[in-house]
């Protein structure tokens, strides 16, 4: 009979065989024994969690602080559109505005229901200075005239339809140029006396006046006496 002949690993082959081993076993650990309790926190980067792999099933909202985006969004209940809006700061259409294009009450608007305590209807449009109307009055009191320059000083009640100044120079004793600046030209009247006594108890002096227009909405008046004297006194313009 044929004789085996039994023969021992090599090292070489030895190793490979425990490495073999060690494999095995190592895949069937990993398979059966890794969970979440065996990760440790903190361990895994961003990199490691697949796009769009979290939802807000997986989230909790209410833990959530405020978005960068969002931090002027939670206090605008008076306003319909704004882009910040502490109280309406700033807004398109609000009740109660800083800054509005229209606003019930505002400190700037393009259309408010008041302006200074003044309703509009208190307010004409220079657009509205049409021949037949009254386009503007001035009552004046030399007493307070400058006697070197236009001035506002000695204008006693004013309106110019055009929206801009009335002034006044005394030249001297009965003489005054009076600007409506931006009249476009019409009819003016002179009425010597204080303002308001016409047709009153108290009548004006004896004074007629005297008006010559030399540039649109200028004048220079003449007061005179009866016995044709220059004289000082209150007058009125109203222009048509």
């Amino acid at each position: 009979m044929r004789k085996l002949l039994t023969r021992r690993p090599t090292p070489t082959m030895a190793v490979a065989l425990a490495a073999l081993f060690v494999a095995l076993g190592g895949s069937a650990y990993a398979a059966t024994r890794i969970n979440g309790a065996a990760i440790k926190r903190n361990s895994l980067p961003a990199d490691r969690i697949r796009h769009g792999s979290i939802t807000a099933a997986q989230v909790n909202l209410a833990k959530l602080g405020t978005v960068a985006n969002a931090t002027h969004a939670s206090t605008a209940d008076n306003a319909t559109h704004a882009s910040s809006a502490d109280n309406a700061t700033h807004a398109t259409t609000a009740t109660t505005a800083n800054t509005a294009t229209t606003a019930t009450t505002a400190k700037t608007a393009t259309n408010a229901t008041t302006f200074n305590s003044l309703s509009s209807a208190q307010f004409l449009r220079s657009d509205t200075c049409q021949v037949g109307g009254i386009r503007g009055y001035g009552h004046f009191t030399p007493a307070q005239m400058s006697s070197t320059a236009l001035t506002a000083n000695g204008t006693l009640g004013t309106l110019n339809c055009a929206g801009k100044a009335v002034l006044v120079h005394h030249l001297g004793a009965g003489r005054y140029v009076v600007q409506f600046a931006g009249y476009p030209g019409g009819y003016a009247i002179c009425q010597i006396g204080p303002l308001g006594q016409s047709g009153g108890t108290t009548f004006a002096p004896p004074f007629v006046c005297t008006l010559d227009e030399f540039a649109p909405g200028e004048w220079e008046v003449g007061v005179y006496n009866l016995q044709g004297t220059a004289a000082d006194s209150e007058f009125t313009l109203l222009l048509y």
